[in-house]
């Protein structure tokens, strides 16, 4: 949804309506719960605005969401694992960094997302999406 520049928040809020400078996601873990948030960077006269579209996206996934950009995603993801393994002794930090969440250990775990189970989840949890402005 955040992830790069011809991401659906980044393309809603800031290529089609000049609304933000940035949007990207944050991800609080905890040992059996998480909160996850999307932070827009904007104005305070924009800051209502910029929620209001931010929750529609969240909140209407599969307007947002296409497969073409659910296989480059993850495609992105495939390649960042390959390349991961390469620099892993160089770059140990390098494991834990990028598009892919620690929990996909595997190509076969990452190959078994599909888009339309991305959709029920986000339909499950984005449906009660709750919006602070701070």
């Amino acid at each position: 949804l955040s992830d790069g520049l011809n991401s659906p928040l980044y393309q809603e809020l800031r290529e089609k309506r000049g609304l933000i400078y940035a949007v990207m996601p944050y991800c609080v873990k905890a040992v059996k719960q998480g909160l996850v948030m999307y932070v827009a960077m904007t104005s305070k006269d924009n800051a209502v605005e910029v929620a209001d579209i931010m929750e529609d996206v969240l909140n209407n996934m599969d307007k947002f969401i296409t497969k073409e950009r659910f296989d480059d995603v993850i495609s992105h993801a495939l390649i960042q694992m390959d390349i991961n393994k390469i620099f892993q002794y160089k770059e140990p930090k390098s494991l834990n960094y990028g598009l892919i969440p620690t929990t996909f250990k595997s190509k076969k775990q990452l190959k078994s997302i599909t888009l339309e189970k991305i959709l029920e989840i986000g339909k499950k949890y984005f449906s009660t999406l709750d919006t602070e402005i701070l």
